[in-house]
């Protein structure tokens, strides 16, 4: 047995078709602003993405190289899926129940995150172009506010 066979079977997952699944808060879906029930509605997926062009990367540190694939809805349905099922790398740690929420927010530190750098590249990846390993920049340490 596949070792995700239980998530794949519980997205009825048919072989002409991706998906794309997400088990994490960061992501952002924005409602459209027009509906239209004679058509079928629309969808853009926007996700990070390796650039074309590396040096475009070296000369513009603060853009995020993102593709964006626009699709027709063909269906909506909502999916229950057994937490087992659920590869444990990807799962959500569960919130601690200690009174962690009423921290002094002056004394908080800002959270850090790191830029998005695909699951595929290691730390030892070699550049394609240069063949001389990648170095981690600027962009791997982002603070938010």
């Amino acid at each position: 047995m596949m070792p995700n066979a239980g998530l794949l079977e519980a997205l009825h997952r048919r072989d002409d078709t991706f998906y794309v699944v997400s088990f994490s808060g960061d992501h952002l879906l924005v409602p459209a602003l027009a509906h239209n029930n004679s058509l079928r509605p629309k969808m853009s997926l926007v996700l990070p993405a390796l650039p074309f062009n590396t040096s475009s990367m070296d000369t513009a540190t603060s853009s995020v190289t993102m593709m964006q694939i626009d699709c027709e809805v063909l269906d909506t349905r909502m999916v229950e899926l057994n937490e087992r099922d659920i590869p444990s790398h990807l799962r959500q740690t569960k919130p601690a129940t200690s009174s962690s929420h009423h921290k002094n927010i002056s004394t908080e530190e800002e959270p850090v995150r790191r830029s998005y750098r695909p699951y595929f590249l290691r730390n030892n990846f070699v550049d394609p172009y240069s063949h001389s390993p990648l170095q981690p920049g600027p962009r791997d340490r982002t603070t938010f506010p």
